[in-house]
């Protein structure tokens, strides 16, 4: 029981990482920059982590290795950097929602074909009808209250920003399953999940030296003095659900495991859009999103658990 409950506080978690990030961003004028000082702060905190830890690692030969056993990290930078640019653009709940929906998509496509090494779980009727049941829930909850379409001046960018949601949503369940080779391989999560971190730390000071270059050097101090302290607190978040994660998934298997930080997310993000945490744009959710909620929850669950 503790652990479910453990489950359900790191994923919501993860759209509170959201919005400190973004809240970072106003200072670094760049979401990458933002995205930059998230992992920064991450690879420190796991680095401590080892330091208490002190994981047990294998000895592991990289030429030996398959290439896409190191994109890992990329692609949580892409996930992070996603969200931050997502946030201001569809709100707190379809910043959530919208990945969820990827997130279910690509898990279906890792386990039926067995891409990453891993294990192949063929699709079956229960999956469908999983899938159908996320689907109907985004359906009902695709078209946010007036109070919320003031944040989006034109409809078609709207779809454009869902839809990227659905993608960076992939990317992470690409992230989670790569990942987990990785952690084979090192014999440690937590070492294979600092490896993902200083990949995407390395991704993201690439990008910043090449596209945000010029932006580095308008940055003011001062702004970063004023921000809340609780606005540096994104890497520490994100070190936090791969430490929960670690405790997890060994008592209640990855399949309860997702479906219990899936629906910390989605009430992370319901908590969020209602009480305006973080100076997220408060907004009420309708019954429709109340609705459409509930659904992928249910969708989620009969899809990891049939």
């Amino acid at each position: 029981m503790f652990v479910a409950i453990l489950g359900i506080f790191i994923g919501i978690g993860l759209p509170l990482q959201t919005a400190v990030n973004t809240e970072l961003k106003k200072a670094t004028k760049s979401p990458f920059i933002s995205s930059f000082i998230s992992f920064t702060v991450g690879c420190i905190t796991l680095l401590l982590l080892i330091g208490i830890i002190r994981p047990k690692v294998n000895s592991v030969l990289i030429s030996q290795q398959p290439l896409w056993l190191w994109i890992g990290g990329l692609l949580g930078a892409m996930f992070l950097t996603g969200n931050i640019l997502l946030l201001p653009k569809i709100g707190s709940f379809q910043t959530v929602l919208m990945p969820i929906i990827g997130q279910v998509i690509m898990s279906m496509v890792i386990d039926n074909w067995g891409l990453f090494d891993s294990q192949v779980i063929p699709l079956n009727i229960f999956k469908i009808i999983g899938a159908s049941i996320v689907l109907l829930g985004t359906g009902v909850t695709i078209y946010p209250p007036k109070n919320y379409q003031l944040h989006v001046t034109k409809t078609n960018k709207n779809w454009l920003f869902k839809i990227m949601g659905i993608i960076t949503g992939m990317f992470s369940a690409m992230q989670t399953a790569i990942n987990g080779h990785l952690g084979e391989a090192y014999g440690s999560s937590l070492i294979a999940t600092t490896i993902s971190f200083f990949i995407g730390w390395l991704s993201l000071l690439g990008v910043i030296l090449i596209k945000d270059h010029v932006v580095i050097f308008t940055l003011k101090l001062h702004k970063f003095r004023h921000l809340p302290l609780w606005s540096w607190l994104g890497g520490v978040i994100g070190a936090s659900f791969v430490l929960g994660n670690i405790v997890m998934m060994p008592i209640l298997g990855t399949g309860l495991s997702i479906t219990i930080i899936l629906t910390g997310q989605l009430l992370g993000s319901t908590l969020l859009s209602s009480f305006g945490w973080f100076n997220v744009s408060k907004s009420s959710i309708t019954r429709s999103g109340i609705t459409g909620m509930l659904l992928v929850a249910l969708g989620v669950l009969i899809i990891k658990l049939f």
